[in-house]
């Protein structure tokens, strides 16, 4: 076997391809390439353990905030049927005191109509009453019919 000489070494990739471009488009090219580098978010162990305990923290106040609307959901939805029902009763309760007043109003109207009847008989006979008392005044005696079974009076009386 024939040993080969050691090949050389060839130039990092980025120095050639500086070597192509124009020079000031390789300085901005490197100062892009270093600021990306500074860029990328290296932590320590520590840190990274840290930040990792906070996303846990985080996670569990999520699940704690979301169980907690979980349940005040379900409250409101047991206030709303709750709240349904009394609904339901109070249009029930209202609408038989809406036909008990219709029906109470029209017994109401019947004996309201039969007591306008009697005043005017009475006022009737009030009218009748007074005009016999003018003409009894007119004439000088009065025609009064003495009730049955009372003594009889004196004639110079």
């Amino acid at each position: 076997m024939v040993e080969e000489p050691p090949r050389r070494v060839q130039p990092a990739l980025i120095g050639r391809t500086m070597a192509c471009l124009p020079r000031p488009f390789a300085l901005r090219a490197l100062a892009l390439l270093a600021l990306a580098a500074s860029q990328l978010g290296c932590v320590s162990y520590w840190k990274g353990q840290e930040m990792e305990a906070d996303v846990v923290a985080l996670q569990g106040q999520i699940e704690s905030m979301r169980e907690d609307q979980r349940k005040q959901r379900a409250a409101t939805q047991e206030e709303l049927q709750g709240l349904t029902s009394q609904l339901s009763t109070m249009e029930a309760s209202l609408n038989q005191a809406i036909e008990r007043l219709r029906t109470a109003g029209a017994n109401s109207a019947l004996e309201l109509e039969k007591l306008n009847e009697e005043i005017a008989r009475l006022k009737g006979e009030l009218e009748e009453a007074r005009h016999k008392a003018e003409q009894a005044k007119a004439t000088g005696l009065p025609e009064v019919e003495a009730p049955p079974g009372a003594p009889t009076l004196p004639d110079n009386a």
